[in-house]
């Protein structure tokens, strides 16, 4: 994945790993990217939250 993130010229400031998203009996992965439309977002992501599926 580096070297496809470099390629394309990705930025990825904010990485999140865990089981955020699962499946029952499944094994692979799920990469998400996000293209901010705002650059106020970034700042919003990163502030710390309690919401349940961010932990």
């Amino acid at each position: 994945m580096g070297r496809l993130i470099e390629l394309y010229g990705l930025k990825t400031p904010i990485r999140k790993t865990g089981n955020y998203m699962t499946s029952n009996d499944m094994y692979g992965i799920s990469l998400t990217f996000l293209r901010l439309a705002d650059p106020q977002w970034l700042r919003y992501l990163q502030m710390p939250t309690d919401a349940y599926a961010w932990k």
